[in-house]
């Protein structure tokens, strides 16, 4: 029988045509000598010449594309169905969440929303964003009231009401529509009587330079905003509402680029395996070589094209409802949703109304030739209308999903046919390890990379705002969508005295602070009553899910055959080793297979039984006179510092001065240490003893182990300063996959009494084999985050917790290492709170929380690969 290898590839030589300024093969070949890594060229001219190199994918066997095979090798067919099946599921979701964006942006894209209060005479349009926080509970359920001035100052506020009064304010933006300017006033604070300092009102100023650029501004605003958008899976769940790209689409984008990697990882799974390394780059642990590069351009020539296409269109194309559209609709004079202001030509100019001062009069006289110029210069501050496609390309994109998708899948089933069972259920592993590490590690670190370099760089406030896909240019002719202002004399004259609701009295806000404040702990005693049951029940689990009721009966089965051994004579030799030997090698009338115990061959012996002997020196004690005439030497018991690690000849003959000792083959005469034996001290009756010894390997069969214990025994390797012997070996029993390890002790005293102290201990090292221990292997890296959690919220609860806010409190402190996490921090708060371990803290968790995670699934996906 012969195994062979065979690789192919092709090689081409060109030269530099100038006549034409092409490449040309005229009088170049390829020469015989061509290697992967080197090109012969032969060449009939001297020019300049080339190679090319081209690393063919793998080949479908289309011989084994057949219903037989798929019953065979049903893995990779029945993965792609289930993605598929994944993807019709999570769509029925997907469109449900995007009905309910619907109708969060429905007043963003139908039209104007007017403050309550808003006079219909008045003309001097303002639109204000008002950006509210992401955390849970950000939201409020009262009513919000604010005084704008001058654009210097800003108060708002809120009255308390509703079920969740509580509001967490980022940012407000107000947008001046006749002059087209943007003033920003930054509050990233709560208003609530049980946060922060308990204010339901703010005096806001207007953000200047140093405010809107700082970093952890631009750093978290821009962060959020490439997780929720940037980051095509993420987004599938916390897209931007007001965006155009829905959750579907982006669904079908994710369906698309899932099945066409997984078509270019099957073209190229381990094509590179016999690839030299002697034309490799290396950097670092990196290592780089033309097939690689070539492998990952073609790759990305399988991947990106279509997906790059199918993602623009989505993202390009017209919304379903035009916003101009629905607003030349509504202005029918039988429509009711909605009333017009003033037509522009009967604008006046802007007023601007302060309270301590009169409102002042300008002039409606303006000439027809200043009103045309005005005009004229509005539109030139108009912005550029920015690109986008016909609402009919979303079939287009739909229906290069349906093709790429449908396309790769066959593909992929068809490779996975040829590369057969294992083969397939390999690359499955490492296609998967390498997609969740992307997902998890690999787009995220880019993510908050790519929002560094913006707050470090580029620090420009006005990219770094939320995108405005869908948003009509606001003008002073807008429809409103509320119903038909009201303009009763009562309300003109509220509006002429600048009457506006009051925040709410402040004895009143201290009852609903205590009462809030109440709430809020009892809400957190319960959470956390919550979760540590759940931890609970995970340490349950994790306890119980590895203890198995048949381990005491293999326990017991065990010690019947190797501990309850009738022990015969006063030789302790024959009482150890023999009687062991006889377990672990039988003499029965059939014969058993090799390496099997007297267990009816459902116990297999792994690895060699061996003996294990601990000795002492000579002379380690002083004899009294007259017992001298009675005694020749006086012997010790057992103590590390008078064990006996010297190398001796048969028969304990100490070496002489031409003797030399065989380092890599010791016999049962050499001593050997505890770190070559890889073994830990063993706690016997009378006392302590280390892991090294005289150590005596029995083999594999069962004659051979006989007559090396017969040798020793003849030779004398037990004697008078012979303290302790090891019988050590290990069973594994298939059936209820548990390993023995037997451990026979004999204790040998100085008087000459020996002691049996055996040990049976029954483990499972195959843990993870059957449905109910990966859901124990599930508990486990939950019992490990939650440890991880609980010690940084320890820590930073008891270093922080008395000078910093966020750390005062055990939920307050969870909730600051979670905005950690996504990049939201103060690490000069930080710092001031604790100049030592305020730091030290915080690159530890960074470095536990992402360096080491991105490790661990690189090394998982190298030595998947190797």
């Amino acid at each position: 029988n012969l195994n062979y290898t065979l690789n192919t590839f092709t090689a081409s030589c060109f030269f530099y045509n100038t006549t034409t300024n092409s490449y040309d093969t005229t009088g170049i070949t390829v020469g015989g000598l061509t290697t992967p890594e080197l090109s012969q060229c032969f060449s009939t001219h001297l020019t300049s010449f080339a190679s090319d190199f081209f690393v063919p994918p793998n080949k479908i066997d289309w011989s084994k594309i057949s219903l037989d095979e798929l019953a065979k090798n049903p893995t990779v067919f029945a993965f792609v169905l289930s993605i598929f099946g994944a993807y019709f599921l999570l769509v029925i979701w997907a469109r449900r969440a995007d009905r309910k964006d619907l109708e969060k942006v429905r007043i963003v894209i139908v039209g104007l929303a007017p403050l309550p209060d808003n006079d219909p005479r008045d003309n001097y349009l303002y639109e204000i964003v008002v950006y509210t926080g992401h955390a849970r509970g950000s939201g409020t359920t009262s009513d919000v009231r604010m005084v704008l001035r001058k654009l210097q100052q800003l108060r708002i506020w809120h009255n308390n009401s509703g079920t969740n009064p509580g509001w967490y304010l980022a940012r407000i933006m107000v947008h001046d529509l006749q002059t087209d300017q943007k003033s920003w006033f930054i509050n990233d604070r709560w208003l609530a009587v049980e946060e922060d300092d308990g204010m339901v009102e703010r005096t806001l100023s207007v953000a200047g330079k140093k405010e809107l650029t700082s970093f952890n501004l631009l750093f978290s605003t821009e962060a959020r905003k490439n997780l929720t958008d940037g980051h095509l899976w993420f987004s599938v769940v916390a897209r931007p509402a007001k965006s155009t790209f829905t959750r579907v689409q982006r669904l079908s984008c994710c369906l698309s680029i899932m099945l066409s990697t997984m078509l270019a990882n099957c073209m190229f799974y381990q094509v590179d395996d016999e690839s030299s390394t002697g034309t490799s780059v290396h950097v670092g642990p990196f290592s780089f070589s033309m097939k690689q590069l070539s492998i990952g351009i073609t790759s990305s020539l399988v991947v990106l094209p279509a997906n790059i296409i199918i993602v623009t269109i989505f993202r390009k194309v017209k919304p379903p409802n035009d916003p101009k559209k629905s607003l030349s609709k509504d202005q029918d004079p039988h429509n009711q949703s909605g009333k017009y202001l003033d037509q522009p030509s009967q604008l006046k100019e802007p007023e601007y109304v302060d309270e301590d001062e009169e409102e002042e009069e300008h002039s409606d006289e303006e000439s027809t030739k200043d009103r045309k110029e005005k005009k004229k210069k509005e539109k030139e501050k108009k912005p550029k209308k920015k690109f986008s496609l016909d609402r009919r390309f979303i079939y287009v994109a739909y229906a290069l999903v349906f093709l790429s998708s449908t396309v790769s899948a066959i593909f992929t089933i068809f490779y996975g046919l040829t590369f057969g069972k294992e083969k397939s259920e390999g690359w499955l592993s490492a296609m998967m390890i390498s997609f969740w590490q992307d997902v998890l590690v690999s787009q995220p670190l880019k993510v908050f990379a790519m929002a560094m370099f913006f707050a470090l760089v580029i620090k420009d406030p006005n990219k770094a705002e939320d995108g405005n896909e869908g948003n009509p240019e606001l003008t002073q002719d807008e429809e409103l969508v509320h119903d038909k202002a009201k303009n009763t004399e009562e309300e003109k004259t509220l509006r002429k005295l600048g009457f506006v609701d009051k925040p709410p009295n402040p004895e009143k806000l201290e009852a609903a602070r205590q009462l809030r404040l109440k709430q809020k702990e009892m809400k957190s005693i319960i959470y956390e009553i919550v979760q540590y049951l759940f931890f609970l029940g995970i340490v349950l689990v994790i306890a119980y899910g590895n203890r198995d009721p048949m381990a005491y009966k293999v326990t017991t089965s065990m010690e019947d055959y190797f501990v309850h051994t009738k022990y015969t004579g006063m030789d302790p030799f024959d009482s150890v080793s023999k009687a062991s030997l006889s377990g672990n090698r039988p003499v029965v009338l059939y014969v058993y297979t090799d390496g099997f115990t007297a267990d009816r061959e459902t116990a297999y012996m792994v690895g060699s039984p061996r003996l294990r002997q601990l000795r002492v020196k000579k002379d380690q004690c002083q004899m009294l006179n007259f017992m001298r005439n009675l005694f020749d030497e006086c012997n010790v018991a057992y103590d590390w510092d008078k064990e006996d690690k010297d190398d001796y000849l048969t028969g304990w003959r100490p070496y002489g001065t031409n003797d030399t000792t065989d380092e890599k083959n010791k016999t049962p005469w050499n001593f050997r240490s505890a770190w070559e034996l890889k073994g830990t001290p063993y706690w016997g009756m009378f006392a302590s003893y280390w892991a090294g010894g005289y150590v005596a390997d029995f083999g594999s069969k069962r004659d051979d182990a006989l007559k090396i214990a017969d040798t020793l025994s003849s030779q004398g390797w037990i004697d008078k300063y012979t303290r302790a012997i090891f019988a050590e070996f290990t069973i594994y029993n298939a059936y209820t996959n548990f390993f023995s390890v037997v451990t026979l002790l004999t204790e040998i005293l100085p008087t000459g009494g020996y002691h049996h102290w055996p040990r049976v201990q029954t483990l499972r090292l195959y843990r993870y084999i059957g449905p109910e221990m990966v859901f124990v292997m599930a508990c486990e890296i939950m019992y490990l985050a939650f440890l991880l959690l609980f010690l940084y919220k320890q820590f930073g609860f008891v270093v922080f917790g008395i000078s910093m806010d966020s750390y005062a409190s055990f939920q307050g402190t969870m909730a600051s290492l979670m905005g950690l996490t996504l990049g939201d921090f103060d690490f000069d708060e930080l710092k001031q709170a604790n100049r030592l371990f305020g730091p030290m803290f915080f690159f530890s968790y960074v470095l536990v929380v992402l360096f080491i995670l991105m490790n661990v699934f690189l090394s998982i996906i190298v030595e998947t690969f190797n």
